[in-house]
């Protein structure tokens, strides 16, 4: 009951600056997005930032938009133009989900111990684990490793390992190869820009809840959110990333 309670005040201190309230139980909640949003029935989407899940069974088509999703506490899936994901399991500890079409990189500042992030391409599964940042293509069928490690699985049920500065080409016989860590493109920039946004608003979201007790696991879930707030906009911003656009 006070985990509870302390969740609530602290979604209440967020509100209480004009950010939206946050209490998620499920993964798949999109933080942040731009652009053009669809369905798979091709219903346009325009989410208020944290008032859309994307559930068990949906479908999110970027076209020309992009979305961050959060998949777990403090695990971030950030998609690209063009890209089609559906989520297959949206449960908070053994989230899964299928990228179907384009790219998405996934930002795990923190795992928490005993849960696992599932990401499907094509016939092969990547189970996150741990920490790191993580680059899945589905028209390529490559996966890379920025930082961190996972296995992936893949369709004749081969598991391999793979850590950070190695890719991998998700087909028969194929073996991990180094690749060049500092070659960045729009989707790396623009994940770049958003882990920034999302640190600084860690920061601030840390002030506004200090006193409260389990701030560490709620501030998970709401400075993503709180990034968006008036409070975080009045804060000096971090470095800036090139935009490369």
């Amino acid at each position: 009951m006070q985990r509870a309670l302390a969740i609530l005040a602290l979604a209440s201190a967020v509100h209480g600056v004009n950010a939206q309230p946050l209490i998620s139980l499920k993964a798949g909640l999109i933080t942040y997005a731009e652009g053009r949003l669809q369905s798979a029935d091709a219903k346009p989407l325009a989410p208020h930032t944290g008032s859309l899940h994307i559930q068990a069974g949906q479908t999110l088509v970027t076209r020309r938009g992009r979305a961050e999703l959060l998949l777990a506490p403090a695990v971030f899936l950030r998609l690209s133009e063009e890209s089609t994901m559906v989520m297959e399991c949206d449960n908070i500890t053994d989230a899964r989900v299928r990228l179907e079409h384009g790219s998405a990189i996934v930002d795990a500042v923190e795992v928490v111990k005993g849960s696992v992030v599932h990401i499907v391409v094509g016939k092969s599964v990547v189970d996150i684990r741990q920490p790191g940042s993580y680059r899945f293509d589905a028209d390529s069928s490559e996966v890379r490793v920025y930082d961190g490690k996972f296995d992936v699985v893949r369709e004749d049920g081969a598991a391999i390992a793979l850590k950070k500065g190695r890719m991998l080409a998700l087909t028969a016989e194929a073996k991990p190869q180094p690749f060049e860590r500092d070659e960045i493109d729009r989707l790396q920039r623009w994940s770049a820009r958003r882990s920034l946004a999302v640190a600084q608003s860690n920061l601030v979201s840390a002030r506004t809840t200090h006193g409260y007790g389990w701030k560490r696991f709620a501030r998970a879930w709401i400075f993503s959110l709180y990034s968006n707030s008036e409070a975080a906009r009045s804060h000096p911003a971090p470095a800036p990333v090139p935009s490369g656009f």
